[in-house]
Formats: structure tokens, sequence, C-alpha cells
């Protein structure tokens, strides 16, 4: 019996691919330096940011860190950039009624809290979890782990919906059953 749904923020519920892009080409054009667009293309919403800034700017390590901070800056600027699954979002309007709704992404809490309440999506989650609750992310089951606790569910009373290959290995080593959502030209 589904009692709860968990669902994955980028990729599942809004594609922030062009906003992260965009915010990172800004912050790296700002350095002065050139780096490889093609590395960096390939690697926004694949590589965590310290992996991906080590592969486009591998002779700058100093900069990473004022890089990636500029980047958060930057980000919310971006938002008309980041599309919403609206498909998802009716479906998602429509179980709210009946049972609890779970965010749970890899991202951090600053980033996440803006862009829900910039898209109107924040309205739709009973809780949130995300990379500042855990110690561990996807593939590790942890992240869902610590949602179902917060809303005293089991994970087999769990739905999980994310798009990734990691996030649904994590969900089946957590044990709920999964849905894996692929986005229609909307």
């Amino acid at each position: 019996m589904m009692r709860a749904v968990l669902v994955d923020l980028d990729g599942t519920l809004v594609d922030t691919h062009a906003a992260n892009l965009a915010a990172y080409r800004q912050a790296l054009g700002e350095t002065g330096i050139a780096y490889s667009s093609a590395d960096l293309t390939s690697s926004v919403g694949k590589l965590a940011w310290r992996p991906m800034l080590k592969q486009v700017l591998p002779l700058h390590p100093d900069l990473h860190e004022g890089i990636a901070r500029r980047k958060r800056e930057i980000y919310p600027t971006l938002f008309d950039l980041v599309r919403v699954n609206k498909l998802l979002v009716a479906v998602l309007r429509q179980l709210h009624k009946t049972v609890p709704i779970a965010l749970v992404t890899a991202a951090s809490r600053a980033s996440v809290t803006p862009l829900l309440a910039e898209k109107k999506l924040d309205c739709l989650f009973s809780i949130i979890v995300t990379s500042d609750d855990t110690t561990a992310s996807k593939p590790s089951p942890e992240p869902f782990i610590k949602a179902a606790a917060l809303l005293h569910v089991c994970p087999e009373d769990c739905l999980v919906l994310e798009d990734s290959e990691v996030g649904l290995a994590a969900a089946q080593a957590f044990g709920a059953q999964t849905w894996q959502i692929h986005w229609l030209d909307q």
C-alpha cells in the first residue's frame, strides 16, 4: 500500500541543466581564464562541483572554491532557465491530497528553497531532505531512509520517483517501489 511518495528534484521534477551551465559559464568567465567549454557542458549535472571544476580547470585549484561560491550567487538569477515537469507536477498535486510527498535531493537546502518558492512548488511537499540532512548521497539509500523516518513510513510503503540510474539504485536498496520518470516534450 502506498503511504508516501518520495520525489527527486533535478532531472525528475525540474531540469536545471541550462541554469547551472549558464551560472558556471558566467562564474568561470569572470576569472578571465580559458577553460574547456566541452568539458564544462559534459560534466555539469553529472559530477559534483569539486570534481567538475577539477576536470574543467585543472591548473587552477586555488580558484575552485571562489568559482563555486560565485556560481551559487549567480544561479538564482537564472531560474527562468529552469524547466518544470508540468505533467509530474499535475500528478503530484492530485497525490498530495491523499498521501504525504517528500522531496529527496542531493542539492543543498540553500539552492532548493528559493527554486521551489520561485516555481511555486514548495507547497507540494510535507518534508524536504537535502544534502544538508545526510552524510551520504545517492546511490546510498540514506536520503530515502531519512525521508521515510521523518514521514513515519516503511520503505515498502513508499513510491520513489527518480530519473537517474543512481537514484533508482538508491531507491531499490532502500526497498521502495520505483518509477523511472522520463520527460515528454512539454
